[in-house]
Parts: structure tokens; sequence; C-alpha cells
């Protein structure tokens, strides 16, 4: 639902700047009016040839995967929003470690204060006085890029028929520990 928000949220000056004479391959198309429309493409064809889902950016799934056999590595870290909205501190705490960076318990409480999607949210009209780049690319600004932050809004809109699209490509392009994880978050092993 972020993905459809954003795309069809693109004003005019966003969809020349992607489709600019220079690009290559094909124009972005203009998102359909049916979030459905654009979840039937994006779950069964990619934007290159070599992906099978994706379709008109990337490859969402295939993207994922191709993290997912470096996660053994030190040096890749995966973070899920839904452990976010769970633990938001905890997160912050990981993410520090990660990069290596000592924080005081201050300090991560104050990242934490200011990443909150709510508190984002409520700095948007400043972000469009600012003349931050949203103010043009999005529909209604940075308040039309920041929309709700929420999760599962999917599931009053998508079809059974639809979710087995996403079924059918979660078996071509994903394994069944990256699948969980995609869709639940948690510890990464």
């Amino acid at each position: 639902m972020s993905f459809y928000n954003h795309y069809s949220r693109y004003t005019d000056v966003a969809m020349s700047m992607m489709n600019a004479p220079d690009i290559v391959g094909e124009p972005l198309p203009p998102c359909p009016e049916d979030p459905r429309e654009l979840w039937e493409s994006w779950m069964t064809r990619g934007w290159f040839k070599w992906e099978s889902e994706g379709y008109p950016f990337w490859a969402n799934l295939g993207h994922t995967a191709s993290y997912w056999e470096y996660r053994h590595l030190p040096n890749f870290h995966f973070f899920h929003y839904n452990d976010m909205l769970d633990d938001h501190a905890g997160v912050v705490s990981r993410m520090a470690e990660a990069a290596n960076f000592e924080i005081t318990l201050e300090d991560r409480d104050r990242i934490v204060a200011r990443t909150t999607f709510d508190h984002v949210k409520s700095k948007a009209k400043e972000m469009d006085a600012s003349g931050d780049p949203r103010a043009v690319v999005f529909k209604g600004g940075a308040e039309g890029f920041f929309f709700r932050g929420t999760n599962g809004r999917w599931r009053d809109m998508l079809t059974e028929g639809d979710l087995e699209l996403y079924e059918q490509a979660k078996v071509r392009v994903l394994t069944p520990e990256c699948s969980k994880w995609l869709e639940e978050g948690g510890p990464v092993y």
C-alpha cells in the first residue's frame, strides 16, 4: 500500500524526471487507478528480463532474496518495520551497534522520539516550506509522502486470487525462511 500511495501520488514533475529523454528502457507508465491492477503487474512481471516480479519498478522480492544469501556476513544487517513497531528502542540500539556507534540511553531515546512515524509526519509542513524535493515530487508534498505508516491495509483490498499471485511469486523467488522474515520480521539467522 505504501508503494501504491507513493506511485499514485507522483506529480507531473516527478513523472517527467523519471521519464527524462536519457532514460534506459521504456518510460515509466502512469500508475493505474486501481491498486489491484498495479498489484497484478507487480507480482507477475519484472521490469528487466531477469526479474519475475516487481514491474514497473524493481523486483522487491528478488532484491530481498539477493541480500538474504549474504545474511551470514558480519556487514549485513536486516531491519524490519514490524520490529521497529514492536521494539523501536531495541532496533535503534541494534542499528547503532551494527554501525559501530556508541550511544547513550539518552541518545537512543532522542533518536526514537525523532524517528516515529507520527513525529516525522508532523514535520511534513516544515519540509514542504523548506523546499524539500517531496513538495514537488508528491501530490500533497511531504504530507502526501508520509501517508499512514501502518501495516496490513492490503487485507481489505486484495482478493484471494490477488494473494495467490503473491504466493506464486514467493515460491519463485524466496526461500521459506526469507519469506517468513519478509512477512513478519524478527531475528535473522
